[in-house]
């Protein structure tokens, strides 16, 4: 019995009608998990409005950090709030309702964005007026945004359950009921949330390091030049930009002050940075040499007792040195030593 030849021109044409058929079924399904996908988006935007909405009874507890990590938070979750909805593919009788989803989180958001830098000028600028102005538009754009999301619920097609209702200015809302004004008072009042710039002196080393201690006074081998490490902590809530910070020394022998200044980097709240100061000229053999290392100040900063640190120490003669005239510089060759490991004895210069 002879076998019929496959028709390759049948094979075409049921392999296109397969895929047409795979094409009206994905269009016919298009947009079926809108619903509960809309519905939790929608849920999480309400959340996020009565989280906003709490703040002013939050702000007696709030540090002024927590204050704008939460603000930051905010913000942050108003833009991803904004993509979800942008890739939620609606069918078409959801297609108008989605619209007014998509505008609502998008003035929500954008609002979120200028939240953080009118709290923070509320909090910084000496005249509120212009702050006040900032955080009334963005309490205009709550309303507005709720508007929008109240035509989104409105136009919602078909029988299934509705969205959560969601209000984030108006509604007996605190930002309602109190007003900017008293937001910007509330904020103002709290010492919590001042801005606090405050630089310490946590350490200074010196190279090369004490050999032992006579009179209470450090006594360091012979060297020509002296090196100091300072480690500064920032103490403060702010960020301190670069700042001075210099090394003077005197001595006992010779009164005119000889300094070294040095720079430290940008240093982020409860942060650390060291700075070296290289080639320091000591008084050698025999008298004392009073080391003052002095940070900042940076503006705002209103506590200057630790930004000051003073250390005395003496250094040994030189190999041959005439016993009965000491040198301001040394005269023989310095001998090389590792820098101290451990924290100097010093005093806090008085302010």
């Amino acid at each position: 019995m002879r076998r019929a030849r496959p028709n390759p021109a049948a094979w075409i044409v049921a392999a296109g009608a397969v895929f047409i058929v795979v094409l009206l079924l994905r269009a016919c399904g298009r947009g079926d998990d809108y619903p509960e996908r809309a519905r939790s988006l929608a849920s999480r935007s309400a959340k996020l409005g009565r989280e906003v909405g709490g703040l002013r009874s939050d702000i007696p507890v709030l540090e002024r950090n927590a204050l704008f990590r939460r603000l930051d938070g905010w913000s942050t979750e108003g833009r991803r709030h904004v993509d979800e909805a942008k890739v939620i593919d609606p069918s078409d009788e959801h297609r108008l309702s989605h619209s007014y989803l998509v505008a609502a989180l998008g003035v929500r958001a954008d609002a979120l964005e200028r939240f953080r830098p009118a709290v923070s000028n509320a909090l910084s600028d000496r005249d509120p007026q212009v702050a006040s102005s900032q955080l009334e538009s963005v309490i205009d754009d709550f309303r507005l945004a709720d508007r929008s999301y109240a035509l989104f619920i409105r136009t919602w097609a078909g029988g299934d359950r509705k969205p959560d209702a969601s209000r984030w200015a108006g509604g007996g809302s605190e930002f309602e009921t109190q007003g900017v004004a008293g937001l910007v008072a509330d904020l103002r009042k709290q010492p919590r949330l001042e801005a606090i710039y405050n630089l310490k002196i946590a350490s200074v080393t010196v190279a090369p390091k004490p050999t032992g201690t006579e009179r209470d006074v450090d006594q360091l081998p012979f060297t020509d030049t002296l090196r100091v490490t300072v480690v500064v902590e920032n103490e403060g809530n702010q960020p301190v930009p670069p700042s001075p910070v210099a090394a003077i020394l005197t001595s006992e022998e010779d009164p005119k002050p000889r300094t070294i200044e040095g720079r430290l980097d940008r240093l982020n709240p409860g942060r650390r940075l060291s700075v070296t100061l290289p080639n320091l000229q000591p008084a050698t053999g025999g008298p004392i040499n009073l080391l003052r290392v002095i940070v900042g100040p940076v503006g705002g900063e209103r506590n200057l007792l630790d930004n000051e640190m003073e250390y005395k120490f003496v250094t040994r003669r030189a190999s041959g040195q005439e016993t009965d005239r000491p040198s301001s510089t040394g005269t023989g060759t310095p001998r090389p030593s590792p820098p101290a490991s451990v924290r100097p004895t010093a005093t806090r210069a008085r302010s």
